[in-house]
């Protein structure tokens, strides 16, 4: 059997450079990283030396030493003998480079070689030809992306730009949902989510108004994981709800699959859709929007929690989808990050685990629950570019085996409280924005109402009722260290403003 591919000189030398002069580290990292030492000792040795320059420590033979037998891998990696062997011979360090791209070159061989053998092993199993076709595919794909380096391409400022896109939901001031935009839509359980995206998907195949907002027609594809048993009827009801005629619900350009195995992350699902998608082309025409549901059940090994993970599952299957259907809007539905003790909970910060998904999509929508049968409705967009709408409510009208409507209910501000919510220091707090537009901190309030006579109120109670109203959507919370909070000024109108006495 012939050895793989390596340089066990090349990896010495690049060890005992790193030795000698610590300043040529970030060059040797910029080329390597552990896993390309072929030498399992070798390649433990580089990471002791990664982690002391990391955590600002020395790097000689005696650190590395400490920190691997601290790790329990001394042994793993040679022992004391083997260690203080890295430096026999040691050759200058200007030559660190070359011997680095050796040891990436080696390592780049062996990759190939092993991914080869996978596939061949892959054929003699008998893997069906669609996955074999795929996993040839993605190693020419890699080894033409590492070949075809090119210069950064720059953008064109002398041209035209081309005209806005017109929202696919909505119009020029409110846009929901907007062509070639990926999209999240985040709730808790029970909120409204796949009511939402039911009743965006029914608009957009038929072409007819979404809760008031003109849309622009097209196919759409549906897919859900979530195993509502209901969900044909549902969507008859909420079809019919709209004055729809039933012998035409079957005509319209809506493709949905319930299936509650479907996953993105396994290649055979992920086919499924991409001809689904090319089928549903040839038949009507380009598909406007891609509604998949729910983004937990897509996943199998993409860490949710990881910002990094949750960019490469967008970008290796939405974004792609996306590349082979310009203009194609696609939606993902989520889970709200839990609340937190005693910390922010408004949707800002609350929205489908925070940064690690907003950072992913274009554009996150989060509902939250309302008063009565309804729900709140909030976008966060990653570009503030404008084009935004304000918070407003959806109530969900119907019975509950007959048609099914949602409708827009206008802004959610403070005209949605009801009484209960309005009394003690909510309504306090309420009453003291209105009297103080602008935003305010939240030790300012806390100051004032705990001043107000004949009864204060301490700084927590201020606390919970602000968090309260923020996430109901009535106040806006504008800050985070420091905390502060908003009215916005269509609630105004809505507030009793007389001046609490006492409050300047």
């Amino acid at each position: 059997m012939k050895t793989l591919p390596h340089s066990h000189e090349a990896e010495r030398a690049v060890l005992a450079a790193a030795f000698l002069d610590d300043e040529c580290l970030p060059e040797v990292r910029a080329l390597l990283d552990p896993s390309q030492f072929y030498d399992l000792r070798n390649a433990l040795i580089f990471r002791a030396i990664c982690a002391l320059a990391d955590a600002g420590s020395a790097v000689d033979l005696v650190t590395v030493k400490d920190w691997l037998a601290s790790e329990g891998k001394l042994e793993t990696a040679g022992g004391h003998a083997y260690v203080s062997s890295i430096l026999d011979g040691a050759v200058p360090s200007r030559n660190v480079d070359t011997h680095a791209k050796i040891v990436a070159e080696k390592a780049r061989r062996r990759n190939i070689l092993i991914r080869v053998a996978g596939i061949e092993e892959a054929a003699y199993n008998g893997t069906n030809a669609r996955d074999l076709d795929e996993l040839i595919e993605s190693l020419a794909e890699e080894r033409a992306s590492e070949a075809a380096v090119e210069v950064l391409p720059a953008l064109d400022l002398a041209s035209e730009p081309g005209p806005a896109p017109e929202p696919l939901v909505g119009d020029e001031t409110a846009q929901l949902i907007m062509p070639g935009e990926s999209n999240v839509i985040a709730s808790e359980s029970g909120v409204g989510k796949t009511k939402l995206l039911s009743e965006i998907g029914l608009s957009v195949a038929s072409g007819q108004d979404c809760m008031g907002w003109p849309v622009v027609q097209g196919p759409v594809v549906y897919v859900t994981s979530d195993g509502d048993p209901d969900m044909q009827r549902n969507l008859r009801r909420q079809w019919f709800g709209r004055g729809g005629d039933p012998a035409r619900l079957s005509e319209l350009p809506l493709h949905v699959h319930v299936d509650p195995d479907f996953c993105l992350e396994q290649g055979q699902c992920f086919d499924r859709l991409k001809l689904t998608l090319h089928q549903v082309a040839e038949k009507f025409g380009p598909p406007r929007l891609l509604i998949v549901e729910s983004l937990s059940t897509n996943v199998l090994t993409t860490n949710l929690n990881d910002q990094t993970d949750v960019r490469t599952f967008f970008r290796r299957y939405i974004r792609s989808l996306m590349a082979a259907h310009p203009g194609m809007a696609v939606i993902l539905s989520a889970h709200l990050k839990k609340k937190q003790a005693g910390g922010a909970n408004d949707l800002a910060t609350r929205v489908a685990g925070s940064m690690q998904i907003r950072g992913a999509v274009d554009c996150v929508i989060g509902l939250v629950g309302a008063p009565g049968n309804c729900f709140a409705v909030r976008r966060l967009k990653r570009s503030r570019s404008g084009g935004d709408f304000e918070a407003f409510r959806v109530g969900i009208v119907g019975p509950r085996n007959g048609p099914l409507s949602l409708v827009h209910q206008g802004p959610a501000t403070a005209a949605g409280v009801t009484d209960e919510e309005r009394e003690g220091c909510a309504a306090a707090v309420l009453e003291y924005m209105a009297a103080n537009p602008g935003r305010q901190k939240l030790t300012a309030i806390c100051a004032a109402l705990k001043e107000w006579k004949p009864r204060g109120f301490q700084a927590r109670a201020v606390q919970k009722a602000c968090r309260k109203l923020a996430d109901e959507e009535i106040l806006l919370r504008t800050g985070n260290k420091p905390a502060a909070y908003e009215l916005p000024a269509a609630a105004q109108e809505d507030i009793d403003t007389d001046v609490l006495e006492g409050l300047d």
